[in-house]
C-alpha cells in the first residue's frame, strides 16, 4: 500500500532500495533490452527475398521526411470497405440491402428519418426549390418504394428496410483511430531502427502489423434498419412540424434525422454535407431547426445556382433547371440519395469526408 501512494520518483527509490531491482536509465536502457528482454521484427526486403531481424527498442525517434515519403508510397494492406461505398461508386446491385419488415422490433439507434424539402403543388415541380422532393424521390426509387401513396402528419411517407454495416459507435472510432496511430508510430520506429543499421528503405516491401490491430479490419455485423421518408406537404417555411410529428411517431433521435434541401449560394450541381448549423436564409430549414429547437440537424445542400446580381431570390428558386442543367441535376440528385445510405451506416463525420471533399 505504501507504494501505491509514492510519486514516480519516489517509486524508483522504493524499489532501489527495497525490492533490490535496478532501474534502467536511458544509457543502460540498450543493453538490458539487448541481453534480456530482446523482442523482434522481421522486415523483407526487396533483394534475394532477404530477411532483416530488427531488435524493438524503445528508442525516440524525430521527424524524417525520408521515412515520411517511404511510408506514403506504401502501399497499404487490404481492408474491409462498407458496402454503401460501392452503393456509392454504382457498382453492386441495391437488392442486396433490400431486407423485409422483422419480428422483433428495431432499436431507437437504427431508425432513420429522411426529409425532402420543397413544396405542394404541379406548380412547382423541377423547380430549383423543390430538389429536396426529388432527391427523396430518387432514394425512394433506389430502395423500390414510393412516397406518393401515403399521407399522414402532413406529409407523403413511405418506409423501407434495408440491412447494412452496424454503424460504429462513437467510442469504437476512438479505438480504431488510436490503433491506427500507434500502428504508424510502429512502422516509424521500424523504418528508424533499419535506417540506422544502414538497411536502403527502398528495397523493404513489408512492415508486418501487430497482431492486436487485427480486429480493427473485421468486418461489422449487419443490422436491419428502418428508413423513414418524407415529403411535407405544407408549404416550405411550415416543414418544422411534420419533422417533429413524424419523429416523435417512429421514436427517432435528432442525430438520426436527415434534411435533402436546395442552397442558392453554389453552383448547380454542387453538394454539401453539414451537422449542424443556421438555416442560411433557407426558410424549409430555419422552421425546422426552430421545431426540433437544434441547429444540431444533419443535412445535405444541393447546389441549385447563384441568382444574378439584382435578382429576387424568391423568383429564383421558383424556376425551372434549364436544359443544360438537368444532366448535372439528375447526377447530384442521384448522388445525394445514395449518400444517405451511406449517413446511415458510416455516420455523419465519415459521410461528410466523402461528400464534401469531392
Amino acid at each position: 500500500m505504501l507504494k501505491r501512494y509514492l510519486n514516480f520518483k519516489n517509486i524508483n527509490l522504493f524499489n532501489r532500495y527495497y525490492c533490490n531491482t535496478t532501474i534502467p536509465t536511458p544509457e543502460s536502457n540498450t543493453k538490458l533490452i539487448n541481453n534480456t528482454t530482446t523482442t523482434t521484427t522481421t522486415t523483407t526486403t526487396k533483394q534475394n527475398n532477404e530477411k532483416i531481424t530488427l531488435i524493438k527498442k524503445p528508442t525516440s525517434f524525430q521527424y524524417d521526411p525520408e521515412i515520411n515519403k517511404f511510408l506514403s508510397n506504401l502501399k497499404p494492406k487490404s481492408k474491409y470497405i462498407p458496402i454503401t461505398s460501392f452503393i456509392l461508386d454504382k457498382s453492386i446491385d441495391l437488392k442486396l440491402i433490400y431486407a423485409k419488415k422483422p419480428d422483433e422490433p428495431i432499436k431507437m439507434k437504427n431508425r432513420y428519418l429522411i426529409v425532402g424539402l420543397g413544396n405542394p403543388g404541379a406548380e412547382y415541380n423541377n423547380t430549383r426549390h423543390n430538389i429536396g422532393f426529388d432527391a427523396i424521390d430518387q432514394l425512394a426509387t433506389l430502395l423500390n418504394t414510393s412516397i406518393e401513396n401515403n399521407y399522414k402528419n402532413h406529409c407523403l411517407l413511405a418506409t423501407s428496410f434495408v440491412k447494412l454495416d452496424e454503424k460504429p459507435s462513437s467510442h469504437k472510432i476512438k479505438i480504431q483511430n488510436q490503433q491506427r496511430k500507434q500502428q504508424h508510430l510502429r512502422q516509424i520506429e521500424i523504418l528508424s531502427d533499419l535506417k540506422n543499421q544502414g538497411v536502403d528503405l527502398t528495397t523493404i516491401t513489408d512492415i508486418p502489423l501487430d497482431n492486436n490491430n487485427e480486429s480493427m479490419e473485421q468486418p461489422p455485423n449487419k443490422v436491419i434498419n428502418q428508413v423513414v421518408m418524407i415529403k411535407p406537404q405544407k408549404y416550405m417555411n411550415l416543414s418544422g412540424g411534420s419533422v417533429r410529428a413524424v419523429a416523435t411517431e417512429f421514436n427517432i433521435p435528432l442525430e438520426n434525422i436527415l434534411v435533402l434541401v436546395d442552397d442558392c449560394t453554389m453552383k448547380v450541381g454542387q453538394i454539401q454535407m453539414k451537422e449542424r448549423g443556421g438555416s442560411g436564409g433557407q426558410n424549409g430549414m430555419d422552421n425546422i431547426i426552430t421545431k426540433m429547437a437544434s441547429e444540431r440537424v444533419n443535412r445535405i445542400k444541393i447546389g441549385v445556382g447563384i441568382p444574378r446580381p439584382g435578382e429576387v431570390l424568391s423568383n429564383f428558386v421558383l424556376k425551372k433547371f434549364s436544359i443544360d442543367d438537368k444532366d448535372k441535376i439528375f447526377d447530384s440528385v442521384d448522388h445525394v440519395a445514395r449518400l444517405s445510405l451511406m449517413w446511415m451506416e458510416r455516420g455523419i463525420k465519415y459521410t461528410m469526408n466523402v461528400s464534401n471533399k469531392n
